[in-house]
């Protein structure tokens, strides 16, 4: 091949390389929260919408998974300080244990927020979610049911702190 050629070769393949890069992914802004119904620890049906007009703390998570267990206490404490200025942590359990091991879990981890049970619905609940791959996967909903950040893996309270304290 032709010096000229493979350089001009090189070039298309970088100017695309670089289009692709500065492609936006997801929809920009707030997205709206799609709604469930699952029951909490003591069988109670509760919507996700029934907590709009406050702040949630989405967490999706399940007792088995290390990082979840590290976020637990830091959840919590997030809990105590910002729940009277509007804000709800909502725990889904993934679980494919009994209700009742998530139930021991929440005794001795002393969690203080809502904790549903996604039983048979997970597989469809994590597709609604954007197909969640990793957990713990938590989203930031504001008021108005709307996501306005979301992330995979551990990530420290004081990062939610900084989050939260924007949107309350």
């Amino acid at each position: 091949m032709k010096p000229a050629l493979v350089l001009r070769l090189l070039g298309l393949l970088a100017l695309s390389l670089l289009l692709i890069s500065c492609q936006k992914e997801g929809v920009e802004g707030p997205t709206q929260t799609p709604d469930f119904k699952l029951p909490d620890l003591s069988g109670r049906q509760i919507t996700l919408s029934g907590f709009k007009g406050r702040v949630v703390l989405l967490n999706f998570w399940a007792t088995w998974c290390p990082p979840c267990k590290s976020e637990v206490p830091e959840l919590v404490a997030l809990q105590s300080k910002f729940q009277s200025a509007g804000l709800d942590i909502v725990g889904v359990s993934l679980d494919d244990a009994p209700v009742e091991h998530v139930r021991q879990f929440r005794e001795v981890y002393r969690i203080n927020y809502v904790i549903l049970y996604a039983g048979g619905e997970k597989e469809k609940l994590m597709r609604r979610f954007g197909n969640i791959r990793g957990i713990p996967a938590t989203f930031l909903i504001d008021r108005e049911g709307r996501i306005v950040k979301q992330v995979t893996g551990y990530v420290p309270g004081s990062f939610w702190e900084k989050e939260i304290q924007t949107i309350l």
